[in-house]
């Protein structure tokens, strides 16, 4: 990885986090899961139904849908410099965005399935936190208002995530998401042999541990997608 990346997160730590917290709510469960295609998909015309993109065990997801998702993710990329607008970048956009509404609702069925909840309040709580590590109302809007999102639609989002979050935790192991002393150690390590400049591990902890979480959140998630596309029936109506 980058090394000025790394600086920036384990010298910045509440800035970085918050900022790959916010990232990680802008682009869904792609931050997740990674916009990733199976091949255990059909293809249908669109005069099956005009208004549906695809069907996710006979649900649907709309070209609304589809079309508000990669709105979003366009003006995201284009915020950082990372999309040139082309026909062909656009379609590989569009497929992007699909692929991670299907995973999406993968997980929320799952979650469904298993009576899994997220509270009002923890929903709200997300907000404020993320809320919070921005300098002033006014940049946090701004911030919002950039990516295409609204207040009520942001919340609306957390909420997902917090539900596939809480989805994948269902399903992991007994131990899968510990994170060992070890293995923070380890990656401390890892860091220190590559930054000429690293603050003392007391100092880095918190953020050294939230990574490798995540990266074994990342990792079960995968599985679990499998297993959930392996089990279902994907309909791609484009």
């Amino acid at each position: 990885m980058d090394q000025q990346v790394h600086e920036d997160s384990l010298q910045k730590q509440g800035t970085a986090r918050s900022k790959t917290q916010l990232m990680f709510i802008m682009l869904g469960a792609a931050a997740l899961l990674g916009a990733v295609a199976y091949g255990v998909v059909s293809y249908q015309g669109t005069s099956e139904n005009a208004k549906n993109a695809a069907l996710v065990n006979g649900v649907p997801i709309t070209i609304e849908e589809l079309a508000e998702r990669v709105a979003q993710n366009r003006t995201l990329y284009e915020s950082q410099g990372t999309f040139e607008y082309t026909a062909e970048n656009l379609s590989i956009l569009e497929q992007e965005a699909l692929e991670v509404l299907i995973n999406e609702a993968l997980f929320v069925q799952y979650a469904q399935a298993n009576e899994l909840r997220v509270s009002d309040e923890d929903t709200e709580a997300q907000y404020n936190e993320i809320r919070a590590r921005f300098e002033s109302e006014e940049e946090f809007q701004e911030q919002l208002s950039l990516q295409m999102f609204t207040t009520e639609g942001l919340k609306r989002t957390i909420a997902s995530q917090l539900l596939i979050e809480a989805a994948v935790r269902n399903y992991a192991q007994a131990g899968e998401l510990e994170v060992s002393e070890e293995e923070a150690q380890a990656l401390y390590a890892e860091y220190s042999s590559q930054l000429e400049m690293i603050p003392p591990y007391e100092l880095v902890q918190e953020d050294l541990y939230y990574e490798l979480a995540q990266e074994k959140l990342r990792h079960i998630a995968q599985r679990m997608l499998s297993e959930l596309r392996d089990a279902g029936e994907v309909r791609i109506l484009l």
